[in-house]
């Protein structure tokens, strides 16, 4: 990875991390993927599949 791909993912990440848009949405999914089941349930789904 090249410093300015360094910096412009240090940038994204401030960016991110400092906007109340995004941390709202990431409580939504954290919500939502709590209440189907966790992640445990998205393997099990995924190994149910084939």
């Amino acid at each position: 990875m090249s410093i300015g791909d360094r910096v412009q993912l240090r940038e994204a990440a401030e960016h991110v991390l400092s906007e109340d848009s995004f941390k709202m949405a990431a409580i939504q999914m954290k919500e939502s993927l709590r209440s189907s089941g966790g992640y445990h349930q998205a393997v099990d789904e995924i190994f149910d599949f084939n």
